[in-house]
């Protein structure tokens, strides 16, 4: 349970040292571990035959749950921006320079391949894996999760921004991930 938070510090650590190469090294090694984490959570489902019996009902389930967490998340998060938390004004009070743009791109074409690798690893598991090999699935999923959490804190020890905007949040920090929280609990409750 501790290990994420070490793996997140650690890399915040190495974050600090504002090395370009290393931020771009495990930026490109933080998506490959995340389509690995993708393929092997189709894995995980192609060697279950319970689930892949149920695929239908549970894939319906669970498209509407999903996207009911995401829109509620999502209107909840944007709500708490407008009305309690001013993310714009923040944002000009810590970077006055730099305006108010907060376009990240919009969504990739890696985003947009995240079905394609779980499809995968769901034949990879229902017709490459056998039995016996199974129990690898889960080393490989933790593995690709502790890469994703020291980029992650690589970001963050490289970005000290966002310590600025959690000091001057405070308590409210908390109202963002409540929010997401009380979205996808509306979506089960309606689902």
């Amino acid at each position: 349970m501790w290990l994420p938070f070490l793996y997140l510090g650690c890399g915040a650590i190495i974050g600090l040292w504002k090395n370009p190469k290393i931020e771009a090294v495990f930026g490109k090694l933080s998506s490959i571990a995340l389509v690995i984490l993708m393929i092997v959570i189709g894995a995980n489902i192609g060697v279950d035959p319970l689930i892949l019996a149920n695929v239908g009902t549970i894939g319906i389930n669970c498209l509407l749950l999903a996207l009911g967490a995401i829109l509620f998340s999502a209107g909840f998060s944007v709500l708490l921006e407008r009305t309690i938390i001013p993310l714009d004004e923040l944002r000009k009070k810590i970077s006055p320079k730099e305006g108010t743009s907060t376009d990240a791109g919009g969504i990739s074409f890696f985003m947009l391949g995240i079905p394609a690798y779980l499809l995968l690893g769901l034949g990879i598991g229902y017709f490459l894996i056998p039995e016996t090999l199974v129990f690898l699935l889960d080393y490989l999923m933790r593995a690709a999760l502790f890469i994703i959490y020291l980029g992650v804190g690589i970001n963050l020890g490289a970005d000290l921004k966002v310590f600025r905007y959690i000091r001057i949040l405070g308590w409210k920090v908390l109202l963002f991930p409540m929010a997401i929280l009380a979205g996808s609990l509306l979506s089960a409750f309606l689902i």
